[in-house]
């Protein structure tokens, strides 16, 4: 969802839906989405002893 807000980056207000919850952050004046990176998996036949 989008609307005009001045106090915000770039003058527009920015809010999304949906799970996993998102964060946007301003990186030389683009906008980018955030969010935790998913754990690495496993190798085949990794046995953990």
């Amino acid at each position: 969802m989008t609307w005009p807000d001045r106090k915000e980056p770039g003058g527009q207000a920015i809010r999304t839906l949906g799970l996993p919850p998102k964060r946007l952050v301003e990186v030389d004046g683009l906008m980018l989405m955030l969010r935790p990176r998913p754990p690495e998996p496993k190798p085949e036949g990794d046995i953990p002893f």
